[in-house]
């Protein structure tokens, strides 16, 4: 199974971007819980088996970022500060919390907190995920890869305007808005690098958020459609047509989850009729674990985990 981008957990066989994977902490009964408070601004967020990870944009110069346990077990703990710019994307491995900057600087800090260090740097960074030890992203510079332990930022896509990024054993998978590919495309590049290659249908609309799974991809666009394709599909199968735009979009086997400002919405990877998941004024952060979303508030700043 392909693992996804964004504000991404670890790639690969774990699941979707953002995806806590198996064995999240047990005895959770469903209900509507609050993990943590939490503070206005309240940005991505992704997860792990037991913590919730999430940013809060405190201003255009200043972010933080925090973990909270998903049992409410004890209150945030702030794991990074910036000062002078602001966490544009961040992802998860075991060990470590890898964010990128506003200022081109991409850092990593230890789960279980410490000091920060820098790894690399990227331009603008729209999304990142990491698999084996390298982190796979998007920037204004097109599409990169970074090793975790530090080092040169390797560019595997020269695009403008390089959006969401996915990942598979093979592939990165990205979508772009670039006035190259006029009315955006779903493309994909070789983890070594090498030609840009057409990877989903003609009518692909103008995408933007990606994930791809063993069901196939799965997008939002322009006009705030729910897509998909199965590999080698000739056309897109359009899952649902939004009541607003469509700010974070995650993927498992079975639905396709998104936020839409008032709301976070499930339907069926094979079509259906969407089903309100939760009431939140704007979530530009969701993750899925094996019997939960988990979600922030930007307005309110809460962070809350609700049965799928």
């Amino acid at each position: 199974q392909a693992g996804s981008g964004g504000a991404g957990g670890s790639a690969g066989s774990a699941g979707s971007a953002g995806s806590a994977g198996s064995g999240a902490v047990g005895g959770y009964d469903g209900k509507l819980m609050t993990i943590a408070q939490g503070d206005p601004g309240a940005g991505e967020l992704a997860a792990d088996p037991t913590h919730a990870y999430w940013t809060v944009n405190v201003d255009f110069y200043h972010s933080e970022l925090y973990r909270a346990p998903l049992d409410a077990s004890s209150g945030p703990e702030k794991l990074a500060s910036t000062s002078g710019s602001n966490i544009r994307a961040f992802a998860l491995d075991q060990d470590h919390v890898y964010f990128a900057r506003s200022d081109s600087e991409i850092r990593s800090v230890p789960k279980s907190g410490g000091a920060s260090a820098s790894i690399g740097l990227a331009s603008q960074v729209e999304s990142m995920v990491v698999q084996g030890g390298t982190l796979y992203g998007t920037s204004m510079d097109g599409v990169f890869k970074l090793a975790v332990a530090g080092g040169a930022t390797q560019n595997l896509a020269q695009v403008d305007d390089a959006v969401s990024v996915a990942v598979d054993a093979d592939w990165v998978y990205f979508t772009t808005e670039s006035v190259n590919f006029s009315s955006g495309a779903l493309l994909k590049v070789a983890k070594s690098g090498g030609d840009i290659l057409y990877f989903g249908p003609d009518d692909a609309g103008d995408p933007l958020q990606l994930r791809v799974t063993s069901k196939g991809a799965f997008w939002s666009d322009l006009n705030n459609r729910i897509l998909t394709a199965a590999p080698g599909a000739p056309q897109a199968t359009q899952l649902a047509q939004t009541g607003g735009d469509v700010l974070q979009l995650q993927a498992d086997d079975a639905f396709v989850y998104y936020s839409i400002p008032g709301g976070l919405y499930k339907v069926g990877v094979s079509g259906g009729s969407p089903t309100k998941v939760a009431s939140v004024d704007k979530s530009f952060g969701f993750a899925l674990d094996e019997k939960s979303v988990v979600f922030a508030d930007a307005v309110t700043g809460k962070v809350q985990r609700i049965g799928k």
